[in-house]
């Protein structure tokens, strides 16, 4: 049976945080998707992700983004994250992993006039099988050739930021250790993105973005705000497909405002030295 989404009754609730990239895609997707949500940050830096209530009624990975659908306790979410109960139990009506979020928003709004064009674009493409398995090719190959080293990066950008007044050769020191393998081992995924997603086309599946164009954006776009040397390192299709992004992609900047005003700052202290470790020529893993 498909859920109605018009229905004054249907709620839908985003647990999520701008500084997560895959919270940032769902919420992006509700977005364009047109779809009423209630919002609520939840700050996985302070551990609120990782405690027993969270895990036993939203999320058993302890992870954001988790999707609260239809569910009679929404306004309790807030409660059920502060007090301690035995009888907590998960939520049946919660979905989590991004990409399974996006995929699901897509589907929900496949008979909901006006919204059945920007479902088709970003997800079903017209009941065209291929198509839409080319975009499922694409998000189940991005965890473990972009994300998983993304992350790590994003990782240490937060390291570099909250580690102040340090000196220099202790600055290179920890772009070394949490920064740079990460890098040489996202390489393989960069180059197939600008050798082969991008090679004939301005999107990853077609001439219109989707939501593999979303989650790689809401990816790329972090590392790219805070400085990554996307033009140095050759990779000029990316660079452009992002700047579609930017201009394409309604709310795309609205939603990493944040992350660009966070990135001047980290850029302002960091940007030399990242490119001292990134761009050495003789690095090699």
């Amino acid at each position: 049976m498909i859920q109605d989404s018009s229905n004054n009754n249907f709620k839908l609730k985003l647990l999520g945080h701008r500084g997560s990239q895959p919270s940032r895609a769902v919420e992006l997707t509700l977005k364009l998707l047109n779809l009423n949500y209630d919002y609520q940050e939840i700050n996985f830096l302070n551990g609120e992700t990782r405690t027993k209530e969270f895990k036993e009624k939203f999320n058993p990975n302890g992870l954001i983004p988790t999707l609260i659908i239809n569910d009679n306790t929404l306004q309790n979410t807030q409660n059920t994250l502060q007090k301690d109960d035995n009888s907590l139990q998960k939520n049946d009506n919660t979905l989590d992993e991004s990409h399974t979020i996006m995929r699901y928003l897509c589907k929900l709004q496949q008979n909901n006039i006006p919204n059945i064009e920007m479902s088709n674009q970003l997800y079903l493409c017209n009941n065209n099988y291929l198509q839409c398995s080319k975009i499922d090719q694409y998000l189940d190959w991005h965890h473990l050739n972009i994300r998983l080293f993304t992350l790590q990066i994003a990782h240490g950008f937060l390291f570099l930021e909250f580690s102040k007044d340090l000196p220099k050769n202790l600055i290179l020191e920890l772009i070394e250790m949490k920064i740079k393998e990460n890098h040489l081992r996202l390489q393989n995924g960069l180059q197939r993105i600008e050798n082969y997603y991008l090679k004939n086309k301005n999107y990853l599946i077609n001439e219109k973005f989707t939501i593999a164009d979303i989650s790689l954006g809401c990816e790329l776009y972090h590392l790219y705000c805070y400085g990554y040397p996307f033009l140095e390192l050759g990779f000029t299709k990316i660079v452009k497909w992002l700047k579609l992004l930017e201009e394409n992609i309604f709310y795309f900047k609205e939603i990493h405002k944040e992350l660009i005003k966070d990135g001047e700052v980290f850029k302002m202290k960091f940007k030399n030295y990242m490119d001292q470790i990134l761009l050495d020529k003789s690095s090699k893993l």
